[in-house]
């Protein structure tokens, strides 16, 4: 799966995409052009049509999100959507998704730093991996 963490100045992700073909890298983490960074988690093909209606607004239909997470972050407030497009702010200190989410939430609870805290998580989550990207609002 991934590791995705967000607070409300950043948002830091894995890059490693797992299929039935293997192990290869990708981005999970993305800018909009109306402002803001959402990540990714789960199904790839999912999330990308997640990212996109994003993109555009939400003008359109939500696409379907059986097997995606995403976290977006816009003006300092992060909003979490779990397998239905509607946004539910998050009101924590932090948020992460993905199979190295707890392991990079305690690892930020412990002092460590966004991109730290994936770093953490890639070594002790078999489904984490690649290079760590980070955007900052």
């Amino acid at each position: 799966m991934t590791t995705i963490i967000c607070d409300r100045t950043g948002m830091a992700g894995d890059s490693q995409a797992t299929s039935v073909y293997g192990i290869s890298a990708t981005t999970k983490l993305f800018k909009l052009r109306v402002g803001g960074i959402v990540g990714i988690s789960g199904t790839l093909v999912e999330g990308l049509v997640f990212v996109e209606w994003l993109k555009g607004e939400m003008k359109e239909a939500p696409p379907k999100m059986d097997e995606v997470e995403g976290i977006l972050l816009r003006d300092g407030i992060m909003y979490h959507f779990d397998g239905h497009a509607f946004p539910m702010r998050v009101l924590d200190k932090v948020i992460a998704i993905g199979s190295g989410a707890q392991f990079a939430v305690g690892a930020y609870y412990a002092g460590a730093s966004l991109r730290e805290s994936v770093k953490i998580a890639r070594k002790l989550d078999a489904w984490s991996g690649g290079r760590i990207k980070e955007l900052r609002e």
